[in-house]
């Protein structure tokens, strides 16, 4: 009985070491063929540089990715991914803006029998016309200067640019800006600020926004250069052509306010007017003087002020 039950474990071993056997027969020596599936391949397009050439682009594509069944050897397919598998779509048949179905040409490294299925068999594709246009670049500024300064006029050492790109995309932009912020500053503001789209409907299109890398500008920050003016106050000086002592007069306003570069503005105490020239004839009178302006120097309400005179007895 024993002897029995030891045949039976030796028959069970030499069946199990058989079957192995067989199966790396099968495996390694008859080599069958499986089906496998990759998927998340790129669809690539070929030829963009003759596309270019014809002043065209792509700005639609209704498939980025290809899915594929493919059946062949265990051994020659077992190493094909989505990073060795190439899908390509060929432009260089396209001559005018407009839709298109083309067809998706699958390259494979490895020998294989067939390709069972695939995921899009062609991809729908939308060509436009690429234009260039030229956009003035309007300036925004925001914040302030330091208290008892002002901004004086801010210059863009560029004042317009020129977008290229497809002309659906170009058009979708109404402005181009550049913003310049003030930033409690008393000195002369020297900065490069980037460039930024709005829409048409006024909206600014963030810069992370795939359009910046759809519209080539031909360049994307632009230099401003904006003076910081000091406010100061002085009085006005009367300057009379002949002897002041015969008159008595007032103006008005008396004190006058101005802007200019901080080491300037220190330098002056007062403003004084051209000479006044009064008629002997008259015993009162209603003049507009004009204040001498020093350079440099900008006021705020203008440089003519009004001066009442009147004869002394």
């Amino acid at each position: 009985m024993k002897s029995f039950f030891l045949k039976d474990s030796v028959l069970k071993i030499i069946s199990f070491v058989i079957a192995i056997l067989l199966w790396f027969y099968v495996i390694i020596v008859v080599d069958p063929s499986v089906n496998i599936s990759v998927e998340d391949i790129p669809i690539r397009f070929s030829n963009r540089t003759m596309l270019e050439e014809r002043e065209l682009t792509v700005v639609g594509v209704d498939a980025e990715f290809l899915e594929l069944e493919i059946k062949g050897s265990r051994k020659k397919i077992a190493n094909i991914d989505n990073e060795n598998v190439y899908a390509t779509v060929d432009l260089s048949n396209i001559t005018e803006k407009g839709q298109f179905s083309l067809p998706v040409s699958v390259s494979i490294p490895y020998e294989y029998e067939e390709i069972t299925d695939k995921w899009p068999y062609n991809v729908n594709i939308v060509i436009d016309e690429v234009v260039t246009i030229e956009k003035e670049i309007s300036l925004r500024t925001e914040g302030k200067v330091e208290e008892g300064y002002t901004p004086g006029k801010a210059k863009l050492l560029y004042d317009r640019v020129e977008l290229t790109g497809a002309s659906s995309v170009v058009e979708s932009i109404a402005e181009v800006e550049v913003t310049l912020n003030y930033n409690d500053s008393s000195d002369e503001i020297n900065v490069n600020e980037p460039l930024y789209f709005k829409d048409t409907k006024g909206k600014i299109i963030s810069l992370d926004n795939s359009l910046y890398n759809d519209v080539k500008m031909s360049f994307k920050s632009v230099p401003i250069n904006c003076p910081v003016l000091r406010v100061k106050t002085v009085p006005v000086k009367l300057d009379f052509a002949d002897d002041e002592k015969q008159y008595r007069a007032s103006v008005t306003p008396v004190n006058v306010t101005f802007f200019a570069d901080a080491k300037i503005a220190g330098e002056i105490e007062e403003i004084a007017t051209e000479p006044i020239v009064i008629d002997p004839n008259s015993e009162k009178q209603d003049l507009d003087v004009h204040l001498i302006v020093p350079e440099g120097v900008e006021m705020s309400d203008g440089n003519v002020v009004k001066v009442h005179v009147e004869r002394r007895y």
